[in-house]
C-alpha cells in the first residue's frame, strides 16, 4: 500500500464523463489517464463537468489511473480549457439543434 508521500500530484483537464463518476482527464504533459472522484468530493456533492482542471493523486504502481482530490475553481483557466475541449470534440454538440419532442396523441 503506497503512503501519501509515494502519491504522484498532477493536474489535469476533464475531456470525458464516464459512468459511475469516472473521467478520462488529459494531463497537462498529454498524456491519459482514468480518474475516479474521491469519496470525500462523491459525499460533497461536488460536481466535475468537462473542462473542469482537476489536481489528481497517481499511484506509482499504475500510472494510468488516478484520484481527483479537488477541482479547481478558476473560472477564467476553465473558459479556456472548455473551449479547447469544444475544438477536440468537433464542436457537434454545441451546433446541434435540440432535439424535437414527440407529440402525443390526445385521448
Amino acid at each position: 500500500m503506497t503512503t501519501e508521500e509515494d502519491k504522484i500530484k498532477v493536474e489535469g483537464v476533464v475531456v470525458e464523463a464516464l459512468p459511475r463518476a469516472w473521467f478520462r482527464v488529459r494531463l497537462d504533459n498529454g498524456h491519459e489517464v482514468l480518474a475516479y472522484l474521491s469519496s470525500k468530493s462523491r459525499k460533497s456533492n461536488i460536481r466535475i463537468m468537462l473542462g473542469d482542471r482537476v489536481v489528481m493523486e497517481i499511484s506509482p504502481s499504475d500510472a494510468t489511473r488516478a484520484r481527483i482530490k479537488f477541482r479547481q475553481s478558476n473560472k477564467a483557466s476553465s473558459a479556456v480549457e472548455k473551449s479547447s475541449v469544444d475544438q477536440l470534440a468537433g464542436d457537434s454538440t454545441t451546433n446541434a439543434p435540440p432535439p424535437e419532442k414527440k407529440k402525443r396523441k390526445g385521448k
